[in-house]
């Protein structure tokens, strides 16, 4: 069987999107499509994202306002919480909206200018396979 045949046929097409969605009949973990909303991470996105997380809390990504305060489209602001989230700077709630990860990034490089920084988002984005994405 071709290998890109067999990939396709082990996704399961139309499954729901939602974190860590696994197929039922398998039981295995599928990757996501498209919850970055097609945009890739932009050049300020993380550290606009980590400065209002402290301000606003993990909630403000889901409100209405996110979008005029962030200077973004509401397909933005999801695709930018989706990327705090894969990358492991933001937390789950707002007791804790920074990771300990988010948190040393915003104090030895806030403006993600570090080669390092760079390689370690790329370490949390590939570990992580609740959010793996396409």
């Amino acid at each position: 069987m071709h290998g890109m045949f067999r990939l396709r046929k082990s996704l399961a097409w139309g499954m729901p999107n939602d974190q860590g969605a696994r197929c039922k009949e398998r039981g295995k973990l599928i990757m996501a499509f498209a919850r970055h909303e097609t945009f890739y991470v932009r050049d300020g996105w993380l550290r606009k994202g980590l400065k209002n997380l402290d301000k606003y809390g993990v909630k403000f990504f889901r409100s209405k306002e996110a979008a005029d305060v962030l200077g973004m489209g509401k397909n933005m602001v999801n695709s930018l919480r989706f990327w705090l989230r894969a990358t492991g700077l933001m937390g789950e709630s707002d007791q804790q909206p920074k990771t300990e990860f988010g948190k040393l990034i915003d104090k030895h490089d806030p403006y993600f200018e570090d080669i390092g920084t760079l390689w370690l988002m790329h370490y949390q984005l590939l570990k992580n396979k609740e959010l793996s994405t396409t």
